[in-house]
């Protein structure tokens, strides 16, 4: 079976386009002549696969290589919606990300950042690191705050307001 990317965005939007209504079954016999019986059904049960439509499957008999499908009963679902959408639809809207770092996490990364520095002598970087490590969890929380709002504001100033914040 080949995926065929044209052949699932021709699905999607038929389907979507004529929700909530039942899509025709000529549509689905012309794309049968056009792809083959075999490439249609595929893409289909892909689509169902990423739950971007929902179709009824006919019980096979045993002889049939092919999955029956009730084209009738095929539905877009939200997902579906959403994916066509240029805003990413209500997903997007709803879909909101929390990220939490760990203490250690965001310690490792300053680390990191102090130790790829190239403006700092080695002994710097080993007093920076040393007072990283000895930030209290409420002192590295408030510190990261402070630094992504500095960050947002200032780009690539945000290590040396670092610097002048630890004290070196």
């Amino acid at each position: 079976m080949k995926l065929n990317r044209e052949l699932q965005n021709i699905v999607l939007l038929e389907l979507t386009s004529k929700f909530p209504q039942s899509p025709d079954n000529s549509i689905f016999n012309t794309w049968i002549s056009e792809y083959g019986k075999e490439e249609v059904i595929g893409n289909l049960l892909y689509l169902e696969m990423h739950q971007l439509i929902t179709i009824k499957p006919i019980p096979r008999a045993f002889e049939d290589k092919i999955p029956q499908l009730v084209w009738s009963s095929c539905q877009p679902t939200a997902r579906a919606f959403d994916f066509l959408a240029d805003d990413g639809g209500l997903s997007a809207v709803l879909g909101v990300v929390t990220v939490k770092l760990h203490a250690d996490t965001i310690k490792d990364l300053l680390q990191l950042r102090i130790m790829d520095n190239p403006h700092l002598s080695e002994a710097e970087k080993t007093t920076w690191i040393e007072r990283i490590k000895a930030l209290s969890e409420s002192s590295l929380e408030h510190l990261t705050l402070k630094g992504l709002d500095y960050a947002l504001e200032h780009g690539q100033e945000g290590i040396e307001w670092l610097g002048r914040l630890l004290g070196s």
